[in-house]
């Protein structure tokens, strides 16, 4: 925010107020950040799947056959080696479709399918007869433990979503650039005493909506704390308290790294601004006091991007950065720096 003073002349009549403009920054760096993660995620996702192993008796099972069964039909077999282990060839599938979901599946004479969702119906036996043994995306990576003496029946286990849904929140930190600073003080008396601060603690309330793991809508809420100015000089006294705080809307591009992600968003922004001055100076043996105080409301881009690590099933950590411009003619300059460590709870 570049409203960033104002001060008092040598004379209590010519009292005049000072605001400095500084231009905004570009966001082209955001959006090379973005172009990059979209073309690794093609690239990624074209890659070898996930490699699974299988247990029986506590023991690998070695030369176990795996069906591989699609809705365009089977797609042949693939057999465990020495270690009970198998890895699914990720581009198995044409390579505009790296993201399928696959559930193995066993008969009761043992047999195993692995099966893409929607082709169930493809497998020979019965479904209440049958049990699902594990689940996996065809781009996954790493390993995936499968326990042939456990499991669960198709009726008991509930599908996999298309649409996830996150809340949380946490804590960090704004940086201030050119919000409140002590330049036009010194522009304006040279020899004036000044300090202000540039960063303040904050916490911020989340909300994402997934539609698949590479795609995600973003809403936040961010409130700061007030960081303050005072200024001194031999005609007047001078403090100042800026509060900002924000509501975003952005969408995501997500890039998973197994039990990470890394992403990168971009949309709006709703920010408030909240200004407060308190002057006292005076001369010739008198003096006066002056309150002013600025409340605006500013609609602006948004960009920012993130990592987020999965600590539990329904738990993920996040550090998310924010950039977020306020402009509003000549009056309100402000780049703001936000950077919040927090939690997600997966509710869906």
């Amino acid at each position: 925010m570049a409203f960033t003073g104002v001060c008092t002349s040598e004379s209590e009549s010519d009292r005049t107020v000072e605001v400095t403009v500084t231009s905004s920054q570009k966001l082209s760096g955001l959006a090379a950040l973005a172009i990059f993660l979209m073309a690794a995620a093609l690239t990624t996702a074209q890659g070898s799947g996930p490699t699974l192993r299988f247990t029986k008796g506590g023991k690998p099972d070695v030369n176990a056959q795996l069906n591989l069964i699609f809705k365009t039909g089977p797609k042949g077999t693939t057999a465990t080696g020495p270690e009970g282990t198998a890895t699914i060839p990720g581009n198995i599938l044409s390579a505009n479709k790296p993201h399928t979901h696959m559930n193995v599946y066993q008969c009761p004479d043992g047999t195993l399918y692995v099966v893409e969702d929607g082709a169930e119906d493809r497998v020979p036996c019965p479904e209440k007869k049958r049990r699902r043994l594990a689940g996996f995306y065809l781009d996954d990576s790493g390993l995936i433990e499968i326990n042939e003496d456990a499991g669960t029946t198709t009726t008991n286990f509930p599908r996999n979503p298309l649409i996830t849904v996150q809340v949380g929140g946490g804590v960090g930190f704004k940086g201030f650039v050119s919000a409140n600073n002590c330049q036009p003080v010194l522009v304006v008396f040279p020899s004036a005493n000044c300090s202000a601060g540039d960063r303040a603690a904050g916490f911020d309330l989340e909300a994402t909506i997934g539609f698949t793991r590479y795609f995600a809508v973003s809403g936040t809420y961010d409130l700061f704390f007030k960081i303050k100015r005072t200024a001194t000089g031999s005609t007047f006294n001078a403090t100042d308290t800026f509060r900002p705080q924000f509501e975003t809307v952005m969408g995501q591009l997500i890039l998973p790294i197994g039990p990470a992600s890394i992403f990168a968003e971009g949309g709006g922004a709703f920010s408030q601004i909240d200004l407060k001055e308190t002057q006292s100076g005076g001369s010739g043996g008198s003096s006066s006091l002056l309150t002013s105080h600025l409340h605006t409301n500013v609609t602006g881009p948004a960009a920012g991007g993130g990592v987020r690590v999965k600590i539990a099933p329904q738990v993920t950590f996040q550090a998310h950065y924010q950039y977020i411009p306020v402009q509003k003619g000549q009056l309100l300059s402000e780049h703001n720096h936000v950077v919040i460590f927090g939690l997600l709870f997966r509710l869906k």
